[in-house]
């Protein structure tokens, strides 16, 4: 089963609803692999095959967690700073990881869900790493949560 991928559009509107600010999300014309430190998280179709991968800079996964439930930017900062989200940062990033799953389904009755997510530390697989790094189908967004930190975040269809 093929996968689609949302439209910047989509990613904005999602992301705006879910923090209830208007997120500004900008595609990028190229497509580099990340680099640093970043959150991922796989996603699959109910029958288990692969339906896509979701990756997030430290500053897009700290600021949308953040804004979720109006944490300080402070937390986002720290977070970056040591390389690890801190609480409540890091369970807020899986909810928002989890609403993202709707991204990857051009309708509802094609169900997409939330089946890994890799914080830092943790090791993400290489077979995730090697479709993050050369992806065949991808798209890239600068995100901008007013009172966050700006990042990139990146959807990748299996």
């Amino acid at each position: 089963m093929s996968t689609f991928l949302s439209e910047p559009t989509a990613v904005a509107k999602l992301l705006s609803n879910l923090v209830d600010k208007s997120v500004n999300v900008k595609k990028l014309t190229t497509t580099p692999a990340p680099r640093g430190v970043f959150v991922v998280a796989s996603y699959a179709h109910d029958d288990g095959s692969g339906a896509g991968i979701c990756w997030l800079d430290m500053a897009a996964a700290g600021s949308i967690a953040a804004a979720l439930t109006l944490t300080p930017v402070s937390m986002v900062d720290e977070s970056i700073k040591g390389g690890k989200l801190v609480a409540p940062l890091d369970e807020n990033v899986r909810e928002v990881l989890n609403i993202c799953a709707r991204l990857f389904s051009p309708v509802e009755s094609h169900r997409v869900y939330l089946s890994e997510v890799y914080l830092p530390p943790s090791k993400v697989p290489a077979t995730l790493m090697t479709a993050i790094g050369k992806p065949q189908s991808t798209i890239q967004v600068d995100v901008i949560v007013p009172g966050y930190r700006p990042g990139k975040m990146g959807f990748v269809a299996a």
